[in-house]
């Protein structure tokens, strides 16, 4: 079984967070490369290059599927949504079959 976007809003927060911290990242950048001369120096550690990496490739992932999410939401939210436990419980013995063989 797979969940996708289940946290769109977090994912909102954090790019949002990202991009400030992106802006900060760059003025500091312009702010040592004035420095430079005195010889200060910064550096980007490859975890973090990683990770900005991650967070772009998956927001621009092109299976968004926020009317959906949001479809569901409003369900929950007006208590109008079904679970269809047959369905969740065969999802759940295949991704079983599938990792156990």
């Amino acid at each position: 079984m797979e969940i996708k976007h289940i946290l769109s809003k977090e994912m909102d927060s954090y790019a949002k967070l990202e991009r400030t911290r992106t802006v900060h990242a760059e003025e500091l950048s312009r702010k040592n490369a004035a420095s430079t001369q005195s010889g200060d120096r910064a550096t980007v550690s490859a975890a973090a290059k990683l990770r900005g990496e991650a967070f772009a490739a998956a927001l621009s992932a092109p299976d968004t599927r926020s009317a959906k999410v949001d479809d569901l939401r409003a369900q929950v939210e007006n208590g109008t949504y079904q679970v269809d436990s047959r369905n969740i419980a065969a999802k759940i013995l295949e991704e079983e079959r599938r990792i156990l063989g």
